[in-house]
């Protein structure tokens, strides 16, 4: 269970994800669970859904990798019809796996969001069954997909900046973080811009979760002080029906 957001932004792409992971059936919760990937210095994966699933092509990309099999010059387009064979390949085998078993619904299932830099940002959409779709704006993956995307949908820009854009990211994935008890901090962002990856350090993520509480304790404070204003009103309209 997760949840993970990716942005575009005017000048960059921001891949952002919890670190809990959950085995609802045995009620287990391991954090620091890393869900991004980064390919190489222009190219970000990240990943939800069934760990087997996950840590296979991940083990595949590892061992293409070190055998040189990925040109340091392939283009965003080249590696998005990889990734999308190899996820393939894997649904595939799982499918007939879980087929011979007479249980093909419970066959590792897994979503991906690959971001990539070649000229421009680019960013794709990975379904267990290697289709893909390109994302315009923003996208969100994992249990907690709606509830980010209500989120996105009110507070994203098009013309937002990476710098903005972190702080959205994280505002989004904290709130999730109250509302799905399967999505967990610490969390994790990713920038991709002028063909570099960088993680955002973990001093400047506290001082996001700082920002947040801070926010969170101001508007509880409104959100009193308003209900007290409304209690006040009643008073005086119950006041005025008793004169009557």
């Amino acid at each position: 269970m997760t949840v993970i957001i990716t942005l575009l932004c005017k000048d960059g792409i921001i891949l952002a994800s919890d670190t809990q992971s959950t085995i609802p059936s045995m009620a287990m919760k391991r954090r620091n669970n890393s869900k991004i990937h980064e390919i190489n210095k222009k190219t970000i994966l990240a990943s939800a859904g069934d760990v087997p699933f996950i840590h296979r092509l991940e083990e595949q990309i590892d061992e293409t990798i070190k055998k040189g099999e990925i040109a340091n010059d392939i283009n965003a387009r080249q590696l998005r019809d990889f990734f999308c064979m190899q996820v393939h390949g894997i649904r595939c085998e799982y499918l007939q796996q879980f087929n011979k078993l007479g249980n093909l619904d419970n066959a590792p299932f897994a979503v991906f969001i690959l971001c990539s830099h070649d000229g421009t940002h680019q960013a794709y959409l990975i379904t267990a069954d290697g289709i893909y779709e390109r994302i315009d704006g923003y996208e969100a993956i994992g249990s907690s997909k709606s509830y980010a995307e209500v989120i996105l949908m009110n507070q994203y820009d098009p013309n937002i900046t990476v710098e903005d854009g972190k702080q959205l990211a994280y505002w989004a994935i904290r709130q999730c973080c109250e509302l799905d008890p399967f999505v967990g901090l610490p969390i994790k962002i990713m920038t991709l811009q002028n063909n570099t990856c960088e993680m955002v350090p973990e001093n400047e993520t506290k001082a996001m979760e700082s920002s947040y509480s801070m926010r969170k304790m101001l508007f509880k404070e409104l959100n009193k002080s308003g209900e007290d204003v409304l209690k006040i009103l009643d008073a005086i309209k119950d006041s005025k029906s008793d004169g009557e």
